[in-house]
């Protein structure tokens, strides 16, 4: 698995992100050409990216559907449009592993990935606060034509 990086812990500074989700067939496709239209029409730059799988029910989840939330880092006095809401998401510390091209195989790679961070998180002895609303999530990248995504795991 020469795709999967070693794990780094780093520090993510508290942000302000224009947050939708979204139950479909391929909700990660609609959300992020949605908000992608909406940043570009916006003006918004230089944003970050992350999104994150949520459960849905039983019988969603029989008919073919899966739940998303993606969002985009803005200023807390950006204008929404309806179906956005605005979240501050805490800053907290997290391993951090890396997929390279984590679409090429994507059913694979992705929760090889979260497996691998999950496991090295557990081995080290890392908790997460209960007291806390924290967040795992993905963020994917683009480095010299390169496309990455980093998987976010919140620790103590």
């Amino acid at each position: 698995m020469d795709y999967l990086s070693e794990v780094r812990i780093e520090n993510l500074n508290t942000m302000t992100v224009a947050s939708a989700s979204r139950i479909s067939t391929n909700p990660e496709d609609e959300l992020i050409a949605y908000m992608t239209k909406w940043e570009e029409e916006s003006g918004i730059k230089n944003s970050r990216r992350f999104g994150s799988d949520f459960p849905v029910t039983e019988d969603e989840q029989n008919r073919g559907l899966r739940g998303y939330e993606y969002w985009v880092s803005v200023d807390e006095n950006v204008l929404l449009p309806n179906g956005m809401t605005l979240k501050k998401v805490e800053g907290c510390k997290y391993a951090i592993l890396r997929i390279t091209d984590p679409m090429n195989d994507p059913f694979e790679r992705i929760p090889m990935g979260w497996k691998k961070l999950a496991d090295w998180v557990n081995s080290k002895g890392f908790k997460t606060s209960s007291d806390n609303e924290r967040y795992w999530f993905e963020e994917v990248l683009e480095i010299d034509r390169v496309v990455y995504m980093d998987l976010y795991f919140p620790i103590e």
